[in-house]
């Protein structure tokens, strides 16, 4: 809730209240401490009763007549802002359903939609028109970084915050690049969760410390060719030149001159170090 308030016998001073809106719509939990120089209105706290609400006028009603209503010597006038609309999108239905619970704890928040996959994501995205979307990357169907685009070429406006375990500096590039205006980890702490959903509503860039830190790291770019990102999956998962070269259909040659290539761009001399480093910057993900 967004209060106005004006002091009634001099109007350029200001008081200063605060309200929660309860979901019940039925009562007002009123914290009034006033600013403005001279005014004499003791700090109060309370219930104020509610009993009706004209939305179009941006006015409460108390005890049946319209609040143009006084707490001391201090008019109050109130206007609604909606909730933050969220849709929580991961593939782990507890980490989603834990996702939505914390946001559904929050007052100024609502989730409006869940999905487990890239095509679930864009069709709710559509549907809901959510003011906030948060997006794990790794999904069954899609990359994350496809659905960023994808979100954000439906809508220039829509606000994505990507919350994964994905913490390569690449991902986070590329993430960033895409349209994403936040990332947190997913070992990130409720509080940076909440503070990030509430700064990229507002507009803002939300980077959590842990991945500023990721940033900080000073890596030389790194350009692997879709063949050489296809040798290092195979690198990866154990297989040698000559089974590389049967899956790919290359010759061993071939293959040892993609691998030669590929630790070069790395900066690593042998074929675990070269893994390591993918895994580290993002290159390679071992789901």
């Amino acid at each position: 809730m967004v209060v106005y308030y004006k002091h009634p016998d001099e109007p350029h001073k200001n008081c200063l209240s605060s309200f929660v809106l309860l979901s019940s719509v039925r009562s007002l939990r009123a914290r009034h401490i006033c600013k403005a120089e001279g005014c004499d209105t003791p700090p109060l706290a309370g219930w104020i009763g509610l009993t009706a609400l004209d939305k179009r006028a941006g006015h409460a009603t108390f005890g049946g007549s319209r609040l143009l209503s006084r707490i001391g010597g201090c008019i109050l006038k109130f206007a609604m802002s909606p909730p933050i609309s969220i849709l929580v999108v991961d593939d782990h239905p507890l980490l989603r359903e834990g996702l939505a619970a914390l946001v559904q704890s929050q007052p100024d928040m609502v989730v409006v939609g869940e999905a487990e996959n890239g095509s679930t994501a864009l069709q709710a995205f559509r549907q809901h028109r959510p003011g906030v979307v948060l997006l794990d990357m790794r999904l069954p169907d899609m990359k994350g970084t496809d659905v960023i685009r994808r979100i954000r070429g439906d809508s220039a406006a829509a606000r994505v915050i990507v919350i994964t375990n994905y913490q390569g500096d690449l991902d986070i590039q590329q993430a960033l690049t895409a349209g994403a205006s936040g990332y947190l980890f997913k070992t990130s702490a409720r509080a940076d969760v909440l503070s990030a959903i509430r700064a990229v509503h507002s507009g803002e860039t939300y980077i959590s410390a842990a991945v500023a830190a990721s940033l900080s790291r000073t890596f030389s770019h790194v350009d692997l060719s879709p063949r050489e990102t296809q040798v290092l999956e195979l690198m990866a998962n154990g297989s040698r030149n000559k089974e590389i070269a049967g899956v790919l259909g290359i010759s061993q040659l071939t293959v040892k001159e993609h691998v030669s290539r590929i630790l070069q761009k790395l900066g690593v001399s042998d074929r675990t170090a070269a893994i390591s480093v993918a895994l580290q910057r993002g290159l390679l993900h071992l789901d």
